[in-house]
């Protein structure tokens, strides 16, 4: 395989240090991000790790999925969903085949247009934990698992409305998150796929964009219906009988509403008004409905792939939504509690000096230098080959004396080389 390498580069005006930033960044590199090799497995390779019967391999696998450092609580329906995923896995064992895990992932940084809405280091962070993952269940179940990313560039330019600028910006994002699995020799375990190719044609996507128009129109009818007159009773209301002929089941309840509002109304730093926050809601319940007509949450090989998610489950999702689906935190709750509710699409991932390395750390977009005194401009840019990728890294300064301390230390460390 062709050698990787990764190289760090900062804005030379605003570093007080600019060579031993980036020899700290550089050295730094893996221990957060992906290891740079392929997993050499064939996905038919069929192998168990252990000894046991599929029954019990598939309970392990579930173990690791459902307790790991980055695994999410399950609510409510723990037994159900527990017992659906052990189903699925079961399923594929007996085949011999690798698992699938089917993954939504969003088109571009939320709320930021322009270079600030491509990659990141959160995205490498969560490269990492999907590897992690993978790793894990191969320790149990050889072939391990492979992660399908359906990327919603079709779903977010209906929620956000298409435009040139939201047109590059996805394509930048996409584009570089593609490379960057391949840069890092990840291949065999992650491959990105964007939702309009998963259309036979132009004339497929269209009558998608249609559909989606539909049930948006009848998501609002039932939605608005349902705030005047009460969210009780929903099955009685004209509305949401004709939602529910549309594939639609069961109602939207207000914690659930309140959750999509609370994430639109804190990520959106200009501010937005409730009425176009709700409106965006219910783009993207337009959107996930498409999802179930027409039957899109499937991979070629398995029509039954565990759905894994790095966004927390919105509260009051019906169970038949919540069956074999295993929420992820993008980074394990020990090494980050800012990033715990995120997805690594919807922070901003930097370095910060910790003991002394450069790792990771997450800021929202209302706040994108959280604690921090001063933000400086920097790049890694990962190749392999001829192929190259820039992912942003930005670094969070303290103060002048804690960067002054980091050069001491550096300087310390290089003397003992020396």
């Amino acid at each position: 395989m062709t050698s990787f390498s990764v190289r760090y580069r900062c804005d030379q005006g605003s570093s007080p240090n600019p060579g031993g930033i980036v020899e700290l960044a550089e050295r730094s590199f893996f221990d957060y991000a992906p290891i740079a090799q392929t997993t050499g497995t064939s996905a038919a390779a069929g192998r168990r790790a252990g000894s046991g019967t599929a029954v019990e391999i598939a309970a392990m696998v579930a173990d690791i999925l459902l307790t790991s450092p980055y695994a999410r609580e399950v609510p409510g329906s723990a037994v159900q969903t527990r017992a659906e995923i052990e189903s699925r896995v079961v399923t594929r064992i007996r085949a011999g085949r690798r698992l699938s895990g089917l993954m939504l992932w969003a088109p571009k940084k939320h709320w930021v247009h322009g270079p600030d809405s491509s990659i990141d280091v959160a995205e490498l962070v969560a490269l990492r934990t999907l590897f992690d993952i993978h790793s894990a269940v191969r320790r149990v179940y050889d072939p391990g698992i492979h992660f399908h990313v359906h990327v919603e560039d079709l779903e977010h330019a209906f929620v956000h409305g298409w435009s040139i600028q939201l047109e590059e910006d996805m394509e930048r994002y996409i584009s570089r998150l593609c490379a960057a699995v391949e840069v890092l020799g990840l291949q065999e375990l992650i491959s990105v796929t964007r939702a309009t190719s998963l259309a036979s044609g132009e004339r497929e996507l269209e009558a998608w964009r249609l559909r989606m128009a539909q049930n948006l129109s009848a998501l609002r009818a039932y939605w608005y219906d349902s705030e005047r007159n009460g969210l009780e009773r929903f099955e009685r209301y004209g509305t949401y009988r004709a939602l529910e002929r549309l594939g639609w089941r069961g109602p939207i309840p207000r914690e659930m509403r309140d959750f999509y509002l609370g994430r639109i109304k804190r990520g959106n730093c200009r501010g937005i008004e409730m009425a176009e926050a709700a409106d965006m809601v219910m783009r993207n319940l337009a959107g996930i409905l498409l999802h179930h007509q027409e039957h899109l949450l499937r991979v070629s090989d398995d029509p039954r792939p565990l759905i894994v998610s790095f966004m927390p489950q919105p509260p009051g999702t019906e169970l038949h939504l919540t069956l074999g689906r295993v929420n992820l935190r993008f980074v394990s709750r020990k090494a980050s509690h800012s990033a715990d509710k995120a997805a690594p699409w919807s922070v901003k991932g930097c370095l910060h000096e910790r003991r002394g390395r450069l790792l990771p750390t997450f800021t929202s977009r209302r706040q994108p230098l959280g604690p921090y005194a001063q933000a400086c401009a920097g790049t890694f840019v990962l190749a392999r080959g001829r192929h190259r990728v820039p992912v942003r890294a930005d670094l969070l300064l303290g103060n002048k004396e804690k960067m002054s301390a980091l050069e001491r230390k550096r300087r310390a460390e290089q003397r003992l080389c020396d």
